[in-house]
């Protein structure tokens, strides 16, 4: 059985808050690395989880839901990640390894997600999302020296 409408909007505007946490994240590390081709990928990722946003929120409004518009509480971690940088030294490779860290929580919602009853579009949209964060953490140990 599928979950009903109402739970499925419920369970991605949840979701889609976790990935704006993602876009203003990345906004930090970019603001704060000093390699210019770490923070050419950034940009990419950071592109990446837009275009994720903009489908999970296309996805919501074509289930007759209201799509969250920001990360909402969520936003408070952002600003606890943002602090964490002020002052302190901007090692590339501390940058990535907090992306990194960022991308496998994204992972770990998603197969969360995944368990839940959902249905074909809303699961492939998922998929496509877990898949696209494996891909950004080797795009990113590549940065790794």
């Amino acid at each position: 059985m599928q979950a009903t409408k109402d739970k499925t909007v419920t369970m991605l505007n949840d979701y889609l808050k976790g990935v704006y946490m993602g876009v203003h994240s990345y906004e930090t590390y970019i603001q704060h690395v000093k390699s210019p081709e770490v923070k050419r990928a950034f940009q990419d990722i950071q592109q990446s989880h837009k275009k994720e946003a903009a489908d999970l929120a296309e996805r919501i409004q074509n289930l007759n839901g209201t799509a969250a518009d920001g990360p909402g509480l969520i936003d408070s971690i952002a600003g606890t990640i943002s602090n964490k940088w002020k002052g302190v030294s901007e090692e590339t490779a501390e940058l990535i390894q907090e992306a990194i860290k960022g991308e496998r929580m994204g992972i770990e919602q998603s197969e969360k997600l995944l368990q839940q009853e959902l249905d074909d579009t809303s699961r492939k949209l998922i998929e496509r999302i877990r898949h696209s964060a494996e891909n950004h953490i080797k795009q990113l140990e590549k940065h790794i020296v």
